[in-house]
């Protein structure tokens, strides 16, 4: 963020929230290195929404592991807050691409599970999940299990349980591509109204185009790797709020071509 500004949220950006300093992680397969990042670098900054855009097999599901502390870089520094952070699990909150939730728990068993984990009064933590139900649209569902909810439903379930892990940086990985396309545009300004609620980091991946301008303060490129130096981001200057009229102005669909042209001049040359 060169200009440090986010959407309408214009601040003064000091330190990163989140940064990759020069970050190298290669893979094996089959006895054969694989190189994903070479030194590359990455800011995010506090109460961003920022979108890791790229293809299938582009690294974002690496940049997930390494960003989340399941993986750590070969050489470089990943830090949080200003300060290098060798081990991760547990201070940047994630939401996988399944929700995870546990079937023989109830929603309200499921959003109890990062109280218990950090010691919570039982009946604590239990009136602090009740609480949230009405915010997340889960009042009324207190009591039903997994099977018995919708696709988007269960992925509320699963913020909330992302919420209550008290983390102030959540990494949430292509949430919202089972759903069918309605439920996705409900769930996407359904997230929005969140993260303004919660004011939270939030580092959202995904691979589809619009889904990342429309939710997005910068959007972070990725084609295939290796990824060498600094990734290519690209600002958002949308307005905010944002809702589903904003699709069709003429902004929206000109960033959207521009995005979609520098995705397409990114592969011819690989």
């Amino acid at each position: 963020m060169a200009d440090g500004l986010m959407g309408d949220k214009a601040t003064i950006q000091v330190q990163s929230h989140l940064q990759f300093e020069n970050v190298s992680f290669t893979y094996s397969h089959a006895n054969k290195p694989t190189s994903v990042f070479e030194k590359t670098n990455l800011s995010i900054y506090e109460k961003e929404f920022v979108t890791i855009l790229g293809p299938s097999g582009a690294g974002k599901s690496t940049f997930f592991r390494l960003a989340a502390g399941l993986e750590q870089p070969k050489s470089g520094r990943i830090m949080i807050q200003g300060k290098e952070e060798a081990n991760r699990l547990g201070k940047i909150g994630y939401m996988p691409q399944q929700d995870l939730l546990l079937p023989w728990r109830t929603v309200l068993e499921n959003g109890l599970l990062p109280l218990e984990i950090k010691g919570m009064d039982k009946k604590e933590a239990s009136d602090l999940v009740k609480q949230h139900m009405k915010k997340f649209g889960l009042e009324g569902t207190e009591n039903n299990y997994a099977h018995q909810l919708s696709g988007g439903m269960r992925q509320r379930v699963s913020f909330l349980r992302a919420i209550l892990g008290g983390n102030d940086i959540l990494l949430l990985d292509e949430p919202f591509s089972a759903l069918d396309s309605m439920t996705r545009f409900m769930m996407q300004e359904w997230l929005l109204e969140q993260w303004h609620e919660w004011e939270k980091t939030i580092i959202f991946i995904t691979h589809d185009v619009e889904e990342a301008i429309f939710l997005s303060d910068r959007i972070f490129m990725l084609t295939h790797p290796p990824i060498e130096g600094n990734i290519d981001e690209v600002n958002v200057p949308l307005s905010r709020p944002r809702n589903e009229e904003h699709r069709s102005e003429a902004d929206f669909m000109e960033l959207k071509q521009n995005l979609f042209k520098k995705m397409r001049a990114k592969e011819q040359f690989l």
